[in-house]
């Protein structure tokens, strides 16, 4: 019996974080159907050992873990990119390994791309925390990501839904209309169909590095694809000091994104 969707993991310095990533995901409530795709880059963690059987006291329960650990590391969306094609199922799920969901934050993405298939790609709101390793039921969030667009200011999108939205609603605006930033609404938990990357190609790291979901989310967009955010919190983000997009000044990425798509402007 084929998966009903890949979730993609990456385990780069994770002795912190698998039991809990791990712990996590196996709760989700439709894990048993689907498929966990997980790459290891052992040299990155200070217990390699450890880290593996993190994943491997799983085994045995589910028997869609696929564990893999590449010699190379070519970085976080190359290492997405090569699981997608490795991947067995229709739909893709983003996971990374410091971040906790909604025991129903999979079932309910999953039932929306199902019921609806002029949608691409599903997201929901989101709490943040500074704190790392907290649980969905027991956190610190200080805040909340995706409530709305334009970094919340608006209930509804460019297009004049309260849930259904297109490329112009992922950039950030002044009261001007002119883009100022941007406003990767997806953010770090989406769910979407694998079918995009056979119509748009894959994420571009080496030319976007750690804005290339947000380019790929836009590229898209462009091709006329619609996404959907669901209104109800199913997600827990931390705010990694750390993470990927804040050790690595990202501006000259944005403003290229900007040049290139930033004609998908309010309506």
């Amino acid at each position: 019996m084929s998966a009903r969707a890949s979730i993609l993991v990456s385990l780069h310095g994770a002795d912190a974080d698998i039991e809990g990533f791990m712990r996590d995901i196996t709760q989700q409530t439709v894990f048993p159907d689907c498929e966990l795709v997980v790459h290891d880059f052992p040299a990155s963690h200070a217990d390699a050992g450890r880290v593996r059987q993190a994943v491997r006291g799983y085994e045995s329960e589910f028997s869609k873990i696929f564990y893999m650990a590449p010699g190379d590391d070519p970085g976080l969306f190359e290492t997405w990119n090569r699981q997608i094609a490795q991947s067995q199922s229709d739909y893709i799920v983003m996971a990374c390994i410091d971040d906790r969901r909604a025991p129903v934050y999979l079932e309910r993405h999953l039932d929306e791309l199902d019921r609806d298939p002029s949608i691409d790609m599903v997201c929901a709101v989101m709490l943040a925390t500074r704190q790392p390793n907290e649980t969905w039921v027991s956190n610190s969030a200080f805040r909340t990501y995706c409530r709305g667009f334009n970094w919340g200011e608006r209930s509804v999108s460019s297009i004049g839904s309260p849930t259904d939205f297109v490329g112009a609603d992922l950039f950030c605006y002044d009261k001007a209309s002119q883009i100022i930033d941007s406003a990767n609404l997806p953010h770090c938990m989406p769910v979407w169909r694998r079918s995009l990357h056979r119509r748009n190609g894959y994420f571009d790291e080496p030319q976007y590095g750690p804005l290339a979901d947000w380019e790929f989310w836009l590229r898209c967009s462009s091709s006329g694809l619609r996404f959907r955010r669901l209104n109800e919190i199913l997600g827990l983000y931390f705010e990694n000091p750390s993470s990927y997009n804040r050790r690595i000044p990202t501006r000259d990425k944005m403003e290229l994104i900007i040049q290139r798509y930033g004609n998908a402007s309010p309506r």
